[in-house]
């Protein structure tokens, strides 16, 4: 293959990880930090949804990712490379950013340490509708 079409092809991945990178952290998502490290069982009772992720440096695009939740915590896991659990006293706020034109749920914690944590659907609505339902921090 031709070098310059190695080169622009290279050139124009890296501009669109550089913009979605600082489109991330306007959204307040440091992909750089460290996944929480918690192990947490989450009720079969509680519902599940299946979309993308971002957990640390994994992304993945849907449906290889699974949020799963009960009143107590929530788990997304990333089949087959990561997963990240999260407790619910640990959550301040649940937000809704949109990065690029994708649509991701983003869960606060009280000193950051879900800042690497994003669950992306394409049905936020009704996700953050669950979420409210079963006692998480989600603004009207």
């Amino acid at each position: 293959m031709n070098p310059a079409v190695l080169f622009a092809m290279f050139a124009v991945i890296a501009v669109y990880w550089v913009v979605s990178e600082i489109a991330l952290r306007r959204s307040g998502v440091h992909s750089w930090r460290r996944r929480p490290i918690v192990f947490i069982s989450i009720s079969a009772d509680g519902p599940s949804f299946r979309g993308g992720a971002l957990i640390g440096s994994t992304n993945a695009t849907p449906p290889f990712a699974k949020l799963s939740f009960d009143r107590d915590g929530a788990a997304i896991g990333i089949w087959p490379f990561d997963r990240a659990t999260i407790l619910r006293s640990n959550v301040v706020e649940i937000k809704r950013i949109r990065v690029l034109g994708s649509t991701g749920i983003r869960f606060v914690g009280r000193s950051g340490e879900y800042d690497s944590v994003v669950f992306w659907t394409s049905d936020a609505a009704t996700v953050l509708w669950e979420l409210r339902a079963w006692g998480w921090p989600v603004p009207e």
